[in-house]
């Protein structure tokens, strides 16, 4: 199979480079930089800048979108987020039609939800005031289905990859924090928490996507499965990092609320692993 990965060269597009590229031939689009890409026979590195139409003699079977601009990027000007997430949406979705591809798969993001009022995140959550990065990436999610119906749009948590920055996504600034031996403030100690995957976890259901026979598309939360407490999931951190770290709890007005998956896994079956299993592989 021929896969298109768009955003190759980020934390998220290079590890699922690494792993389809086990079984698939993969066009591994890039912008910037151009160093430590992964050399493998089955990958071919192009160099494109997704602000401009896509003229590539290629025909992939699918395309996978990782392009992404965070809070966190260097540059974060609302330009850059419309770049990213509305412009690139936009080429890629013409040139899907153009090659006649069989599917766009759209990493997408919670964020798009804004501020969750229900204590269980399911699809049907209206959009509630999103930051840049959630308004942008559902107006992408929307071009997406106007142009390209056959097309998933993921909405994804906060991701693991196999090379993770010290301060996110959340569970990767707390383990910094304890083995520094810092103080650790946190809220709602007994409150729910699977807003974890990683990307060994969405490159699973990738190949699962690829083969299946169902229809499939739409927009679909992915996240961990079987949440952990937090209280619980900070004691385990600490235990695991020999942390001296001392854990005050306080109450907040702010609402936790764990991320259903449910909906994928009844269209596709597929069951996400845990939360501590996708921290353990990761962090420890």
């Amino acid at each position: 199979m021929k896969i298109l990965i768009t955003g190759a060269n980020g934390l998220v597009g290079k590890d699922l480079v690494k792993y389809l590229s086990k079984n698939h031939k993969i066009f591994a689009l890039f912008r910037n930089n151009n160093k430590d890409l992964y050399k493998n026979k089955n990958v071919k590195w192009i160099k494109h800048d997704l602000k401009n139409k896509i003229n590539l003699n290629v025909k992939p079977d699918y395309i996978i979108n990782c392009v992404a601009t965070h809070l966190f990027s260097k540059k974060r000007d609302f330009v850059d987020f419309y770049d990213s997430h509305i412009l690139s949406i936009f080429n890629i979705a013409e040139f899907a039609n153009k090659k006649k591809i069989k599917k766009i798969i759209n990493l997408s993001s919670i964020t798009t939800y804004g501020k969750v009022k229900q204590s269980k995140l399911t699809e049907k959550e209206i959009p509630n005031n999103p930051d840049v990065l959630g308004m942008t990436k559902f107006i992408g999610e929307k071009i997406l289905k106007k142009m390209f119906p056959n097309s998933i749009n993921l909405r994804l948590p906060g991701i693991l990859c196999l090379n993770n920055a010290t301060d996110r996504p959340l569970v990767c600034r707390i383990l910094t924090s304890l083995k520094d031996n810092q103080k650790i403030i946190a809220y709602n100690k007994n409150a729910p928490f699977n807003n974890i995957i990683d990307t060994l976890e969405i490159a699973r259901i990738l190949e699962k996507i690829f083969i299946s026979k169902s229809f499939l598309k739409g927009t679909f939360n992915l996240s961990a499965n079987n949440p952990i407490k937090l209280c619980k999931l900070i004691d385990f951190m600490k235990i695991n990092s020999s942390s001296k770290s001392k854990i005050y709890y306080k109450l907040t007005k702010n609402k936790s609320f764990m991320i259903s998956s449910s909906k994928i896994e009844k269209k596709l079956g597929f069951v996400p692993i845990s939360a501590l299993t996708i921290i353990k592989r990761n962090l420890f």
